[in-house]
């Protein structure tokens, strides 16, 4: 899932629905514990273990999920407060515990003519929000042929500068 969340995933995210403990495993979590594994020239087979028995395993070489897992979640609830920069005034409603409220009161609405259901209001949200540059017809999205591709060609790794940087000029470049 990718930032920043749209108010209705926030909301299920702040109910312990999104990125779960045990079954997350931040990005930075799974490189230490791989590197430590290849320090010490050791593998095993993860698909035959639990995810508590994972972590386990893991934390016996300094890799400790508890630490990665909560210092995700503080990046990703950072870096959601600055992209999700959605201004209250795009929307006439919001949606607290399933219920259709008012959106500066809080007063919950009754569902009388003219107002929508929180499953409408989540749909017409994403609808609204949706970006991905592709054409939509009739409510679904098209498909986009480019004649021009790139040539194919490996990927650079996670972290070096060429993957954070590629698309910069040498001088906007601020990655080590």
């Amino acid at each position: 899932m990718l930032l920043p969340l749209l108010p209705s995933h926030l909301g299920v995210y702040r109910k312990g629905g999104h990125f779960v403990k045990l079954r997350h495993f931040p990005l930075a979590y799974v490189l230490a514990a791989l590197n430590a594994l290849a320090e010490i020239g050791e593998s095993f087979d993860a698909t035959k273990m639990t995810p508590k028995e994972l972590v386990e395993r893991i934390s016996k070489l300094g890799v400790n999920y508890e630490e990665a897992h909560a210092k995700d979640m503080a990046r990703l609830e950072n870096s959601n407060f600055f992209l999700a920069n959605f201004d209250p005034a795009d929307f006439s409603y919001g949606i607290a515990s399933g219920a259709v409220v008012h959106k500066s009161t809080g007063a919950k609405l009754d569902g009388g003519e003219g107002v929508p259901s929180a499953k409408d209001l989540d749909g017409a949200d994403k609808a609204a929000l949706q970006g991905y540059g592709r054409p939509y017809v009739d409510g679904k999205p098209g498909g986009v042929y480019y004649r021009y591709p790139r040539s194919p060609q490996p990927l650079p790794l996670l972290g070096s500068s060429v993957a954070c940087c590629s698309s910069l000029p040498a001088s906007g470049c601020t990655s080590a």
